[in-house]
């Protein structure tokens, strides 16, 4: 796990610690880049918001995107969709 912080501005283009950031979009910066000086800065400055958190590097498991897969294919098609197995080599007709 590696500590992040998350930072918005209250202001366009806001600048601290040597980094510009955006009302519009979150920055997302990686503590270990950055010095004492700088983190200190960033969470003291009332110009930001700043939240601390912990990335994962779990993976998320797929096991239920091949249930959902496979739930699909023993549907029967839709009415308006009969044009579209027909146009589908791989498309099962009944």
């Amino acid at each position: 796990m590696s500590k992040k912080l998350k930072i918005i501005s209250k202001k366009e283009g806001f600048r601290r610690g040597g980094l510009v950031f955006s009302m519009q979009e979150e920055t997302i910066i990686d503590v270990a880049e950055l010095n004492k000086k700088q983190i200190e800065q960033l969470k003291n400055e009332p110009m930001l918001v700043v939240t601390e958190f912990e990335e994962t590097t779990e993976k998320p498991t797929k096991t239920k995107k091949k249930e959902n897969k496979n739930k699909n294919k023993n549907k029967a098609p839709k009415e308006g969709d009969k044009n579209k197995a027909a146009e589908d080599p791989k498309a099962k007709t009944k």
